[in-house]
């Protein structure tokens, strides 16, 4: 089990800023707190923008809530849920299904696994509202500088283990000050936040399609076990 924890007073701070701005911006973070505090280790993915769907707007665009209602209902009274999210959600519960469990990428299915994991994570986006079909990285970016100060409350606020930089944005690892040189497995970056030590990880988004979902996991293990025999070989410049 995690020792860390998520930060509730600031959680609360934050709860009550996106109340008071929910005409112009969404809520991300954690999916159910319950379910985060008791999971074995803290995930944090951070995406790109805000996904809503039809059940969201339900909830003034609060994606926590199709997330959390995915995750704790049965399949057959939320399949339309899934029919909104799978593409990006459906490698996240994967990976992160892996994360928690260790060991290979599962076999099931990924609603099956979506439904075991959505619940105990967290996801944040630079740009808090929804987007159209296409992504424009140059706009992600300029959406991180406005919200930087926000996510980074967000960051120390659900205060994870480790987090997924999917967004395509590579200041978003730099503003998290690792402690470098970094490793690389493949094509995705790791290195440990320099005072958390919390685990980075700069990865391909989720919706990806360069390389398969096995590869994107062997990736992610190669690397973290690359990094624990770096600590545990005393390299100072990432411990």
């Amino acid at each position: 089990m995690s020792g860390r924890q998520p930060d509730l007073q600031k959680l609360q701070e934050i709860e009550a800023f996106f109340t008071r701005h929910h005409s112009t911006i969404k809520q991300d973070g954690i999916i159910d707190l319950q379910s985060f505090c008791q999971a074995p280790l803290k995930i944090l993915w951070i995406l790109r923008e805000f996904d809503e769907v039809s059940h969201a707007r339900q909830c003034g665009g609060d994606i926590r809530y199709d997330l959390r209602t995915f995750a704790q209902t049965q399949y057959g009274n939320v399949a339309e849920i899934w029919k909104g999210y799978y593409r990006t959600y459906g490698l996240i519960a994967k990976i992160s299904w892996s994360l928690l469990n260790g060991g290979q990428l599962p076999s099931k299915p990924a609603r099956v696994l979506a439904q075991e994991v959505l619940d105990k994570i967290a996801v944040v986006n630079p740009k808090k509202w929804a987007g159209g079909a296409n992504i424009d990285p140059k706009e992600i970016a300029r959406f991180y500088q406005e919200n930087k100060a926000l996510l980074q409350l967000q960051i120390e606020a659900i205060n994870p283990d480790i987090i997924l930089n999917a967004s395509g944005q590579s200041e978003v690892f730099k503003d998290l000050q690792p402690a470098l040189p970094a490793i690389h497995s493949g094509s995705f970056t790791f290195a440990r936040q320099q005072q958390s030590q919390r685990v980075l990880i700069n990865v391909y988004h989720p919706n990806q399609r360069t390389i398969s979902h096995e590869l994107y996991w062997q990736w992610i293990k190669q690397g973290l076990q690359t990094l624990s025999d770096s600590l545990q070989g005393n390299d100072n410049t990432l411990s």
